[in-house]
């Protein structure tokens, strides 16, 4: 009878407690404000020192090493894809039993002739990188994976490669999220949410998130219709979602140089996909998921 009692108690207790951990998750994950900042800005001055990182070019080639090298570092498993396009992806597995879903950020590394690039995209790829680098020793039911595609701005080769790959294999793809141009405050804190009917209820929990955890965006939904690596995967019916800063600034220019991120901007746009990643167990119920 006591044990009777104290299961009643103690069920509802423990579940309520679970709630609340799951909620704080993305608090208790290590990500330092000032040292993300710093992570960030050190990733897009090496990205823009490495020089022209169109495709084809030698500075293209570079950014790919230099990216599969800082994940391999994080104690990833990391692995070139799509043959000479190199897209490079790497792999945190999750600890529920095979097949397990997998959710997957990302961000293109190349960029056009003859801009830097800093903006566009060095400030996704710093993102996803620093998002690597904090959930690297952390576990989660699912497989998280880190992508970084080439020829973005040929027309989303290296995206579509990957989802004709993930399509053949049937890989499990719960979501994808894609960062591009995400580096650009024109002092607004703008930023665009990008997403298609698949995708709309995960987009709709955001200003809740937004508010929550107080980034402190003002969100706007759709309003822009830009090409990027969020498309292939709509196309092959995975749910996909692109943040986007409403505003492209320098970006495909000369001045799309370093000093033009707004790193604490940048910051936060790595701490929602945390949020996103971490809590996708409330929010894909949320979603019906």
């Amino acid at each position: 009878m006591i044990k009777s009692f104290l299961d009643r108690r103690l069920v509802p207790l423990v579940g309520a407690l679970l709630f609340v951990v799951s909620l704080s998750h993305a608090d208790s994950l290590g990500l330092d404000e000032k040292s993300s900042e710093e992570q960030i800005q050190k990733t897009v001055q090496d990205l823009v020192g490495l020089g022209d990182r169109s495709v084809g070019s030698q500075g293209n080639r570079a950014v790919a090493t230099y990216l599969y090298k800082r994940l391999s570092e994080c104690g990833l498993a990391v692995v070139f894809q799509g043959g000479e396009l190199r897209n490079v992806v790497a792999l945190l597995p999750g600890t529920n039993p095979v097949p397990r879903e997998v959710l997957m950020v990302g961000a293109h590394y190349d960029s056009v002739k003859k801009s830097p690039g800093a903006t566009d995209n060095g400030a996704g790829v710093a993102i996803v990188l620093e998002q690597a680098r904090v959930l690297r020793d952390k576990q989660f039911p699912y497989d998280i994976k880190f992508a970084f595609w080439n020829a973005e701005e040929t027309g989303g080769k290296g995206s579509k490669e990957y989802v004709k790959e993930a399509l053949e294999k049937k890989e499990p793809l719960a979501f994808y999220l894609n960062y591009d141009s995400v580096g650009f405050d024109s002092g607004q804190c703008l930023l665009d949410l990008m997403y298609n009917t698949r995708s709309e209820k995960i987009a709709k929990q955001v200003p809740d998130l937004n508010t929550r955890y107080k980034l402190g965006y003002t969100l706007t939904h759709n309003t822009k219709k830009c090409f990027s690596d969020h498309r292939p995967f709509w196309e092959g019916g995975f749910c996909a979602m692109m943040i986007h800063c409403s505003d492209h600034g320098p970006a495909h220019t000369a001045k799309d140089t370093a000093d033009h991120v707004a790193y604490s901007f940048a910051r936060k746009n790595a701490q929602l996909g945390l949020i996103l990643l971490t809590q996708w167990s409330t929010i894909s119920k949320a979603r019906g998921g």
